[in-house]
Parts: structure tokens; C-alpha cells; sequence
């Protein structure tokens, strides 16, 4: 059984410290440009009318629908026809919002960026979505703490643990 020095432990934490340092500059510099996006994001509006013309939808950043207009015929028309044209609408004013989202959020800070990333859940109204093994395999890594490049740089230099 080996055991490290001080010396080397202490190296090791700074290390490690070191690193911690680096993300949360990487981290502030994010929120930074995403704090330079809020006004594009929150004028974001994307508009969508039922094939039937009879019902205009508004949603804005992160699919939030801001307003629903109904025509006079939608109003003369029964109430499954009139819920179809309402949900025709409502389901292309989300995806055309959460793509508009999408590309600001993009342009932003990067084509690099996943979809859910940024869309969450309304990911797959503007056609994005996981496989299931992507999606299986990102769960089990949000599950436990899991650092490639740490475990390398450190056992390397440091020794197996």
C-alpha cells in the first residue's frame, strides 16, 4: 500500500481547487451572456393560426402562450371542432417559439449547445428529441458526480486511488 506525501496532497488540492476556479469563471461567463439574451428572449413571440383560420395563437420564450383570439365562426362552431383548432394552433405557436428560442439562445453562446439544454420539455415540439439510450445514459451521469478529465489528470499524476 502506497501513500502520498504531504507534499502531494497538497498539490493535489490546489489542483483541484485550481479547477473549481476555472468552472465557476466559465459558469459566470455563461450567465453573463445569457443575462445579454433576456431582452431578446423576453420580446420572442411567435404567432400561429388553425388551418381553419378561425383561431390565432401567441406563445413566446419557453412555449408560454401570452394569448388565444378567437374569430366569430370559431365561436359558431362546436366545441370539438373549435378544442382541434385551438390545440392545431397552440401546438405551432410553441414550436415555432421554442425554435426561435432556440436560435437566439444558439447564436448567443453557441451551435454546440444541446436542444434540451435550452427548450427542456418543449424540446420536442420544435422537433428535437433524445434515443432512449442517449437519454438512459444522460440520466445515469446526472445520477452521480462522474469527471473523466479529473479522474485522468489526478490518478496520473497522483497515483491510482
Amino acid at each position: 500500500m502506497s501513500y502520498q506525501s504531504s507534499k502531494d496532497l497538497i498539490e493535489g488540492m490546489r489542483w483541484q481547487v485550481q479547477k473549481i476556479k476555472n468552472k465557476q469563471a466559465e459558469n459566470d461567463e455563461l450567465l453573463g451572456k445569457l443575462d445579454r439574451l433576456r431582452p431578446q428572449l423576453s420580446a420572442l413571440e411567435a404567432t400561429a393560426t388553425s388551418p381553419d383560420g378561425t383561431v390565432t395563437v401567441f406563445a413566446g420564450a419557453g412555449g408560454i402562450v401570452r394569448s388565444v383570439q378567437l374569430t366569430d365562426a370559431a365561436m359558431r362552431s362546436n366545441a370539438s371542432t373549435l378544442a382541434a383548432a385551438i390545440n392545431a394552433a397552440i401546438e405551432q405557436a410553441i414550436g415555432k417559439a421554442t425554435a426561435m428560442q432556440l436560435e437566439i439562445v444558439r447564436n448567443g453562446l453557441g451551435e454546440t449547445i444541446e436542444p434540451e439544454a435550452i427548450l427542456g420539455p418543449q424540446a420536442k415540439f420544435a422537433g428535437f428529441g433524445r434515443p432512449a439510450e442517449l437519454q438512459a445514459s444522460a440520466d445515469d451521469a446526472e445520477s452521480g458526480y462522474d469527471d473523466a478529465d479529473y479522474d485522468d489528470q489526478f490518478g496520473a499524476r497522483f497515483g491510482s486511488r
